[in-house]
C-alpha cells in the first residue's frame, strides 16, 4: 500500500496521447520534476515504513525524524493503541499538517 505513489508516477510517465497536446500542458521539465518528486516521496513513505514496521534487529525503531530540503517529517508508533502518528512541517513556513493512522488488527 506504500508504493501507490510510485505507481502511480511510472503508469503516468508511460501514457501514451493519441492527440496534440493542449496549450496547458506540462512541457517534458515540469513532468520530469513531477515524477521525480512523486519517486523521492515513495521512497521517503517507504523508508518511514521500514522503520516502523520492520521486523529485522536492525530495523523498526518505532519513532523517528526526517529532513527533506524544508519538509521535516517526525513519525511514532504507538504499540499499546496500534496506531501511527505522522507530523509533517514545513520549516520554512511553518505550516504543519497532523496524520494519525489506526491499525487495528492489521499490524502485529
Amino acid at each position: 500500500p506504500f508504493n501507490g505513489a510510485d505507481l502511480l508516477a511510472s503508469a503516468q510517465a508511460q501514457r501514451q496521447f493519441s492527440t496534440a497536446p493542449s496549450a496547458g500542458a506540462t512541457s517534458a521539465l515540469q513532468s520530469f520534476a513531477s515524477n521525480l518528486d512523486a519517486r523521492i516521496s515513495s521512497g521517503l513513505s517507504q523508508y518511514i515504513s521500514n522503520q516502523l514496521f520492520s521486523t529485522s534487529a536492525s530495523g523498526a525503531s518505532g519513532s523517528g525524524s526526517v529532513m527533506v530540503g524544508t519538509l521535516k517529517v517526525d513519525y511514532t508508533r504507538v504499540d499499546a493503541s496500534k496506531t501511527v502518528s505522522v507530523t509533517m512541517t514545513d520549516t520554512q513556513t511553518g505550516e504543519t499538517r497532523n496524520l494519525s493512522y489506526p491499525l487495528g488488527l492489521f499490524v502485529p
